[in-house]
């Protein structure tokens, strides 16, 4: 089963995404903040990650930058959750996705399976 990390400091945004990925098999991680997505990669392998940007502490865009550095993580692919507002700051960032929030299930399943099947 692939295994993909959600980081997101909103609780409701983490059910959504644990609920429509793990429905279709996928084995879901959620945190709630960036620094605790970095402990989490260094115990456990995933083969997606998906990321807010705007978080407290560490933002998801600093959190991109550390994972593209990473030597296990540089090439592994992220989706990033973004306001419409906040997704003209990720044109920079080495993401594989983008999807705007708010977000249909079926949009965030479709750009999980086209990344990682």
């Amino acid at each position: 089963m692939k295994r993909v990390l959600a980081i997101d400091d909103d609780p409701s945004i983490l059910a959504v995404v644990k609920d429509v990925l793990s429905s279709s098999g996928y084995t879901i991680s959620t945190v709630p903040s960036a620094p605790e997505a970095l402990e989490r990669i260094e115990v456990d392998s995933f083969d997606l990650v998906i990321t807010d940007l705007r978080m407290p502490g560490m933002s998801g865009q600093e959190l991109i930058t550390q994972l593209r550095q990473h030597p296990t993580y540089g090439k592994v692919p992220i989706v990033v959750l973004a306001t419409g507002a906040e997704e003209a700051e990720t044109a920079h960032l080495e993401v594989d996705m983008r999807i705007g929030k708010p977000f249909a299930p079926r949009t965030l399943l479709a750009a999980v399976t086209a990344l990682i099947g």
